[in-house]
């Protein structure tokens, strides 16, 4: 565990050193994970689900949340410290940030909307699709889990 914590920590100190605001506790304090938010800032044309993105397409699962109502719609990205996360991983992750935000300040306002209204309606539709056969559209989950996994439900006959 004190592994997972130091990995914890250096990533949380790289992190605020590239002007993340952190918001998780450290060393040791709660669960090994770092949850942290860009700096409020006018000029900037991303928010964290686009940098959330762009790491996304580099490979990375990081998830974006807003957090509760009351809170003017902030923002934060979370990494969970894993077992297999090393520090070498740690590094990985924090050169594709630092890529990931170079591509996105490149990026005008206009490009980064098109990118958005394309993630929403590509990836964020799944149980709206029409494409599907009708007779299929409709059909339960339990069902095709009990065609495909009988062994699972009844064992080997």
């Amino acid at each position: 565990m004190s592994n997972l914590t130091r990995t914890a920590d250096y990533l949380s100190d790289s992190l605020e050193a590239l002007g993340f605001i952190i918001m998780s506790k450290k060393s040791g304090e709660g669960l090994p994970l770092v949850a942290f938010r860009l700096p409020p800032q006018e000029d900037r044309n991303y928010d964290e689900f686009a940098l959330a993105h762009q790491l996304r397409v580099r490979g990375w699962v990081v998830p974006a949340y807003t957090m509760a109502p009351h809170t003017k719609n902030l923002k934060m990205l979370r990494v969970v410290v894993r077992e297999d996360f090393t520090k070498n991983r740690c590094d990985s992750l924090i050169a594709d940030i630092k890529l990931s935000q170079q591509l996105l300040e490149q990026m005008d306002r206009d490009s980064i909307k098109k990118q958005e209204d394309f993630i929403h309606k590509h990836h964020t539709a799944s149980g709206k699709a029409t494409h599907n056969h009708p007779k299929y559209r409709v059909r339960s989950c339990a069902a095709v889990f009990f065609f495909f996994f009988p062994l699972f439900l009844f064992g080997p006959t």
